[in-house]
């Protein structure tokens, strides 16, 4: 006869028995965590909690969603000095150094990693420096391209550290990416180069197609402008639509594949910051309606001819994206 055991007593076995085991990975040097001191004790309670309650997961899913036993009431601060958190502890509009987001459960990576790369944007530019640390149940390569260039540019542009942990049922591993000696190999070599991406295929899921409205768009394809009506973008196939205001289509485009790319970058960024909402309000209105199959995901992005200099870099980088478009498609047909 056959001895039986649960997969869960299996899986208590072969996890990390101590906390200097499941701490190695965040204090290794390849991490490059050592100073900073806020981070660190987060980690350690974290650690701890697990040990404790013998179910990494699950702990990591507790704190995620402030419901954690032993775990302080407010994570802002609750362990210390202040540090920014997602998406558990109290909202505040203020910065601090160090952030912390935790990726468990059915929230999807790509949030966290917003939030994340958001933060260290506004930290380097308020401090000169930042930490970001990730604990994630689950890793999309897809998702993290997505955000990669934008965490390097930080890196080349100030001290930043970012790192990712991957937590299973068997402990924590760290995801190599930018720790202080990368960031310091970064400097060295590659001053003064500018990363440039495309967009993964991921995120032509996410974006299938937007709307335009707005007349003084209509001339920057190299034809007499089109009169009132929108644009219509349809990224699955590249290909673009001019309707006019009685509902004919009467113009059809090829749109060039790597500006397409850079046009959605640049919108999933403007989606991250909130959307666009009108500055002077002199000028011609435009708006952008952008969808995820026959969802609107936003439509919070509306400016004026006038905005168009925008001081905001995201912004700048909207616009700039949007009349590359327009300035490289190919007409195919005109039926007017």
């Amino acid at each position: 006869m056959q001895n039986t055991m649960f997969l869960s007593d299996i899986r208590r076995a072969l996890a990390p028995v101590n906390r200097d085991d499941l701490n190695s990975p965040w204090q290794s040097e390849d991490a490059g965590l050592g100073r900073w001191e806020i981070t660190g004790r987060y980690l350690r309670r974290i650690t701890s909690l697990m040990i404790e309650s013998g179910s990494y997961l699950d702990t990591l899913y507790d704190i995620a969603c402030g419901t954690a036993d032993g775990w302080p009431d407010s994570q802002q601060g609750g362990l210390g000095e202040m540090i920014n958190t997602f998406p558990f502890g109290e909202y505040t509009d203020e910065i601090y150094p160090e952030f912390l987001g935790i990726c468990a459960g059915k929230n999807p990576l790509k949030q966290v990693l917003a939030k994340a790369v958001r933060h260290a944007e506004k930290a380097l530019k308020k401090y000169g420096e930042a930490c970001v640390t990730i604990l994630t149940d689950k890793w999309d390569p897809a998702s993290f391209a997505m955000y990669e260039t934008r965490f390097l540019a930080t890196a080349m542009s100030g001290k930043v550290t970012v790192c990712i942990f991957l937590v299973t049922d068997y402990g924590m591993t760290h995801i190599p990416f930018l720790s202080d000696r990368r960031v310091d190999f970064l400097k060295r070599n590659f001053d003064g180069v500018r990363i440039d991406n495309q967009l993964p295929a991921a995120a032509r899921k996410d974006f299938t197609r937007a709307v335009l409205i707005g007349s003084a768009y209509g001339s920057l394809d190299g034809s007499a402008n089109c009169g009132d009506g929108k644009y219509i973008f349809t990224f699955r196939d590249n290909r673009a639509y001019f309707e006019g205001s009685d509902g004919d289509t009467f113009r059809r485009y090829k749109l060039d594949e790597t500006y397409a790319d850079r046009f959605l970058i640049a919108v999933d960024r403007v989606i991250d910051n909130g959307g666009i909402m009108p500055g002077t309000a002199t000028g011609e209105r435009h708006e952008m309606k952008v969808f995820s199959g026959d969802v609107c995901v936003s439509d919070r992005i509306v400016w004026y001819s006038n905005d168009e200099k925008d001081a905001d870099p995201v912004n700048a980088d909207f616009h700039r994206a949007l009349t590359n478009l327009l300035g490289t498609m190919k007409m195919q047909k005109d039926t007017r």
